[in-house]
């Protein structure tokens, strides 16, 4: 009788950890899922092409071909840092339909045409790339406009500030609304507008058209369109973990989970959950919280999304999640006090973490942050 009872409960064990399994399964390929769908796709657009040629400086550069050069390093550059793009033109071509006959007909058609491709992409980010041009050559410096939908203005000034420090210092230029610009005012989503510098001033327009200045302002453009929120880290970490595995698999025969799939399964887990209470307890449902990288990592980035931001939010969750505490919570500062500086954590906390440790952690980061590092 006992025997018969303890297989009656070892198939009922059985059954419930098949079903847990069996619902678990597609529940977190749906939830994985759903961290790519919210991902931005940043569609980039060339202003003017074709025969539109847009601004022209006295010597002839045309802003149309300027415009095409910075969209193709900007585009470049947020693919190797692992974001979706999409470009609307990438040839010296204009959108307008087939059939248009006149300049004014054409240049409607190509407008609406950039309006519709932008707001046919899911989670687009619209980067808009011009040239400017003024009556008196003076006028010099690169600036962004932003649209009136969410998120546009705050992205316009971050972009604003690291064309600044990355760029030019003494560019004291300020992030502005866009106005009377079609395309900023019908795109849906959020939307900036980079006017890259005037060609209007002879000097400027040589340095536009070299290849390391057009580098360095797509560079400073892309870091803060990649880090205007916690997309841009997340796609790193993702595109990091990806790569890691490819190196690791190489030649080799690899055995366990895939870290990448967990990454992106326990930043959705986050994305998805209500609170961070609820983030809490379905991670500690789908993973161990152990010191394995494996568990740990993924952890700490599902509590970052949930978060939202809230820095000392997280690092409490992570603190308090429970087993490896002291890594998840190292890992979820560690990275978000990167993105949002010192300021983001209590100045109290900051006071006794330099008394406990004897050393002064804010003139440790600012001398880092001011050392040139050359890998290789």
């Amino acid at each position: 009788m006992k025997k018969q009872s303890a297989l009656v409960l070892a198939l009922c064990l059985f059954a419930l950890v098949l079903a847990m399994c069996l619902y678990s399964a597609p529940r977190l390929a749906q939830e994985a899922a759903a961290y790519a769908q919210a991902a931005p796709v940043v569609v980039i657009d060339a202003g003017h092409g074709g025969e539109d040629g847009g601004a022209s400086s006295q010597d002839g550069v045309l802003e149309s071909g300027l415009n095409l050069q910075f969209a193709l390093r900007m585009r470049d550059l947020l693919q190797f840092a692992g974001v979706e793009t999409m470009m609307l033109r990438e040839t010296d071509t204009a959108l307008y339909t087939d059939g248009c006959s006149g300049i004014a007909e054409k240049k409607v058609s190509d407008l609406k045409n950039r309006v519709l491709r932008t707001n046919q992409v899911p989670n687009a980010v619209l980067l808009s790339v011009h040239q400017n041009f003024f009556t008196e050559a003076k006028y010099r410096g690169a600036q962004v406009f932003y649209a009136k939908t969410d998120g546009s203005r705050e992205l316009a000034e971050a972009m604003q500030a690291a064309l600044r420090t990355g760029v030019d210092p003494d560019n004291h230029r300020q992030a502005k609304p866009s106005q009377g610009v079609y395309l900023m005012e019908h795109v849906k989503g959020t939307a900036v507008l980079v006017e890259c510098g005037f060609l209007s001033n002879a000097a400027e327009t040589a340095l536009l058209q070299d290849e390391r200045y057009q580098q360095r302002l797509s560079a400073a453009v892309c870091g803060a369109l990649n880090g205007k929120d916690l997309f841009g880290i997340f796609k790193d970490a993702m595109s990091g973990a990806e790569k890691g595995e490819a190196i690791g698999a190489a030649g080799n025969t690899v055995a366990g989970p895939s870290f990448p799939k967990r990454l992106q399964s326990a930043i959705a887990l986050g994305m998805n959950a209500n609170d961070l209470s609820e983030a809490m307890d379905t991670l500690r449902s789908y993973f161990d919280c152990s010191g394995m990288a494996a568990d740990s990592v993924p952890v700490s980035f599902g509590l970052m999304a949930a978060a939202k931001g809230d820095v000392m939010a997280a690092v409490q969750a992570a603190a308090n999640i429970g087993n490896d505490t002291d890594t998840m919570a190292t890992i979820v500062g560690a990275v978000l006090g990167a993105k949002n500086g010192v300021h983001a954590f209590p100045e109290e906390l900051v006071r006794k973490l330099d008394e406990a440790n004897g050393y002064d952690l804010c003139a440790l980061a600012e001398t880092m942050e001011a050392t040139d590092v050359v890998i290789g």
